[in-house]
Protein backbone atom coordinates (compact mmCIF):
# COMPACT_ATOMS: atom_id res chain seq x y z
CA UNK A 1 0.00 0.00 0.00
CA UNK A 2 1.64 2.94 -1.01
CA UNK A 3 0.03 6.52 0.18
CA UNK A 4 1.04 9.56 -2.55
CA UNK A 5 0.29 13.14 -0.69
CA UNK A 6 0.99 16.64 -1.64
CA UNK A 7 2.28 18.55 0.82
CA UNK A 8 1.14 22.17 2.25
CA UNK A 9 -0.12 24.32 5.14
CA UNK A 10 -3.57 22.92 5.05
CA UNK A 11 -2.60 18.79 5.29
CA UNK A 12 0.57 18.99 7.05
CA UNK A 13 -1.06 17.58 10.43
CA UNK A 14 -2.25 14.32 7.83
CA UNK A 15 1.26 13.93 6.83
CA UNK A 16 2.94 13.77 10.22
CA UNK A 17 -0.04 11.41 10.71
CA UNK A 18 0.51 9.47 7.55
CA UNK A 19 4.40 9.49 7.90
CA UNK A 20 4.08 7.79 11.25
CA UNK A 21 1.92 5.23 10.54
CA UNK A 22 3.56 4.15 7.31
CA UNK A 23 7.43 4.46 9.22
CA UNK A 24 6.21 1.99 11.64
CA UNK A 25 4.91 -0.38 8.74
CA UNK A 26 7.28 -0.16 6.11
CA UNK A 27 10.57 0.30 8.64
CA UNK A 28 9.83 -1.70 11.21
CA UNK A 29 11.07 1.33 13.50
CA UNK A 30 10.19 1.01 17.03
CA UNK A 31 8.25 3.89 19.21
CA UNK A 32 11.11 5.55 20.67
CA UNK A 33 13.29 5.73 17.45
CA UNK A 34 9.70 6.84 15.87
CA UNK A 35 9.67 9.63 18.59
CA UNK A 36 13.04 11.12 18.28
CA UNK A 37 12.63 11.18 14.53
CA UNK A 38 9.55 12.91 14.64
CA UNK A 39 10.92 15.47 17.14
CA UNK A 40 14.12 16.23 15.21
CA UNK A 41 12.21 17.06 11.98
CA UNK A 42 10.08 19.21 13.78
CA UNK A 43 12.93 20.93 15.48
CA UNK A 44 15.23 21.50 12.71
CA UNK A 45 13.56 21.12 9.56
CA UNK A 46 10.73 24.16 8.66
CA UNK A 47 7.57 22.74 7.04
CA UNK A 48 7.73 25.98 4.35
CA UNK A 49 11.19 25.00 3.62
CA UNK A 50 10.59 21.75 2.56
CA UNK A 51 7.88 22.49 0.84
CA UNK A 52 9.33 24.57 -1.19
CA UNK A 53 12.72 22.69 -1.75
CA UNK A 54 10.79 20.13 -2.75
CA UNK A 55 8.63 21.96 -5.19
CA UNK A 56 11.29 24.04 -6.55
CA UNK A 57 13.45 21.04 -7.22
CA UNK A 58 11.61 18.23 -8.09
CA UNK A 59 8.22 19.20 -9.49
CA UNK A 60 10.02 22.47 -10.90
CA UNK A 61 12.01 20.08 -12.88
CA UNK A 62 9.31 18.27 -13.88
CA UNK A 63 6.80 21.26 -15.08
CA UNK A 64 10.24 22.27 -17.26
CA UNK A 65 10.49 18.69 -19.04
CA UNK A 66 6.81 18.70 -19.53
CA UNK A 67 7.22 22.23 -21.10
CA UNK A 68 10.25 21.21 -23.63
CA UNK A 69 9.16 17.38 -24.50
CA UNK A 70 7.36 18.36 -27.54
CA UNK A 71 10.17 19.94 -29.25
CA UNK A 72 12.61 16.80 -26.95
CA UNK A 73 10.61 14.50 -28.72
CA UNK A 74 10.57 16.02 -32.48
CA UNK A 75 14.43 16.92 -32.52
CA UNK A 76 17.27 14.52 -33.21
CA UNK A 77 19.66 13.73 -30.10
CA UNK A 78 17.56 14.95 -27.50
CA UNK A 79 19.45 15.48 -24.28
CA UNK A 80 17.79 16.40 -20.41
CA UNK A 81 20.46 16.92 -17.60
CA UNK A 82 19.36 17.58 -14.39
CA UNK A 83 21.73 18.41 -11.21
CA UNK A 84 21.88 16.85 -7.96
CA UNK A 85 24.50 17.33 -5.17
CA UNK A 86 27.50 15.06 -3.66
CA UNK A 87 25.41 15.27 -0.32
CA UNK A 88 23.03 12.47 -1.48
CA UNK A 89 25.73 10.03 -2.27
CA UNK A 90 27.67 10.78 0.87
CA UNK A 91 25.31 11.76 3.64
CA UNK A 92 26.69 15.14 4.73
CA UNK A 93 25.23 16.57 7.95
CA UNK A 94 22.46 19.23 7.90
CA UNK A 95 21.60 18.74 4.52
CA UNK A 96 18.77 16.84 4.90
CA UNK A 97 16.52 19.01 2.85
CA UNK A 98 18.46 19.27 -0.27
CA UNK A 99 19.87 15.43 0.19
CA UNK A 100 15.87 14.77 -0.31
CA UNK A 101 15.11 16.97 -3.34
CA UNK A 102 18.23 15.80 -4.92
CA UNK A 103 18.04 12.47 -4.30
CA UNK A 104 14.36 12.68 -5.96
CA UNK A 105 15.98 14.24 -8.95
CA UNK A 106 18.68 11.40 -9.34
CA UNK A 107 15.41 8.94 -8.88
CA UNK A 108 13.55 11.26 -11.39
CA UNK A 109 16.89 11.37 -13.89
CA UNK A 110 16.58 7.05 -13.72
CA UNK A 111 13.35 6.99 -14.58
CA UNK A 112 13.23 9.65 -17.08
CA UNK A 113 15.84 7.75 -18.83
CA UNK A 114 14.02 4.59 -18.68
CA UNK A 115 10.62 6.10 -19.90
CA UNK A 116 12.24 8.56 -22.68
CA UNK A 117 14.53 5.91 -24.37
CA UNK A 118 15.63 5.66 -26.94
CA UNK A 119 14.71 8.76 -28.50
CA UNK A 120 15.68 11.18 -25.14
CA UNK A 121 18.84 10.79 -22.87
CA UNK A 122 18.73 11.82 -19.43
CA UNK A 123 21.45 12.03 -17.05
CA UNK A 124 22.15 13.75 -14.07
CA UNK A 125 25.34 15.89 -12.72
CA UNK A 126 26.06 15.45 -9.18
CA UNK A 127 28.92 18.43 -8.25
CA UNK A 128 30.51 19.04 -4.65
CA UNK A 129 30.90 22.57 -3.40
CA UNK A 130 31.13 25.09 -6.49
CA UNK A 131 32.90 28.82 -6.60
CA UNK A 132 29.51 30.29 -7.46
CA UNK A 133 27.30 33.01 -5.69
CA UNK A 134 25.31 29.93 -4.24
CA UNK A 135 28.60 29.20 -1.98
CA UNK A 136 29.22 32.56 -1.24
CA UNK A 137 29.26 32.15 2.72
CA UNK A 138 30.74 29.06 2.63
CA UNK A 139 33.66 30.25 0.23
CA UNK A 140 33.53 33.85 1.56
CA UNK A 141 37.34 34.01 2.54
CA UNK A 142 40.82 32.18 1.38
CA UNK A 143 40.56 30.02 4.72
CA UNK A 144 37.02 28.99 4.52
CA UNK A 145 37.83 27.86 0.26
CA UNK A 146 41.30 26.46 1.48
CA UNK A 147 39.31 24.53 3.79
CA UNK A 148 37.06 23.34 1.80
CA UNK A 149 39.71 22.42 -0.60
CA UNK A 150 41.54 20.00 1.60
CA UNK A 151 38.02 18.10 2.34
CA UNK A 152 38.25 16.79 -1.57
CA UNK A 153 40.77 14.16 -2.55
CA UNK A 154 41.58 16.88 -5.52
CA UNK A 155 42.44 19.54 -3.16
CA UNK A 156 40.34 22.42 -4.78
CA UNK A 157 36.85 23.30 -4.71
CA UNK A 158 34.93 23.27 -7.73
CA UNK A 159 34.71 26.02 -10.49
CA UNK A 160 31.88 26.72 -12.97
CA UNK A 161 33.90 25.50 -15.69
CA UNK A 162 33.92 21.97 -14.09
CA UNK A 163 30.14 21.74 -13.97
CA UNK A 164 29.56 23.48 -17.35
CA UNK A 165 32.23 21.19 -19.01
CA UNK A 166 30.29 17.69 -17.70
CA UNK A 167 26.64 19.72 -19.21
CA UNK A 168 28.30 20.15 -22.11
CA UNK A 169 29.90 16.38 -22.44
CA UNK A 170 26.58 14.91 -21.06
CA UNK A 171 24.34 17.20 -23.66
CA UNK A 172 26.60 16.76 -27.11
CA UNK A 173 29.03 14.00 -26.45
CA UNK A 174 27.83 11.52 -24.84
CA UNK A 175 25.37 9.73 -27.48
CA UNK A 176 25.45 5.99 -25.47
CA UNK A 177 24.95 7.45 -22.11
CA UNK A 178 21.82 7.97 -20.26
CA UNK A 179 20.53 7.16 -16.35
CA UNK A 180 23.93 8.46 -15.26
CA UNK A 181 24.46 10.35 -12.06
CA UNK A 182 28.25 12.07 -12.65
CA UNK A 183 30.04 13.06 -10.12
CA UNK A 184 31.58 16.14 -10.44
CA UNK A 185 32.95 16.25 -7.10
CA UNK A 186 37.02 16.19 -7.04
CA UNK A 187 36.77 12.94 -6.22
CA UNK A 188 34.81 13.16 -2.89
CA UNK A 189 32.21 10.96 -3.03
CA UNK A 190 34.42 7.89 -4.34
CA UNK A 191 37.99 8.07 -2.64
CA UNK A 192 38.96 8.38 0.79
CA UNK A 193 41.89 10.01 1.57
Amino acid sequence: LTTSLVLGEENWKEFEQIAAKDSVKNFALNDDLKQMITRNLKANIAKQVISNQAYYEVIGAIKIIQQCLPNLKSADNSSIVLFSTVAVQTGFNFHSIVSSSKGAIEGLTKALAAEFAPKIRVNCIAPSITNTPLANTILNTSEKIDANAQRHPLKRVGQVEDIANAAIFLLQQANWITGQILHVDGGMSSIKL
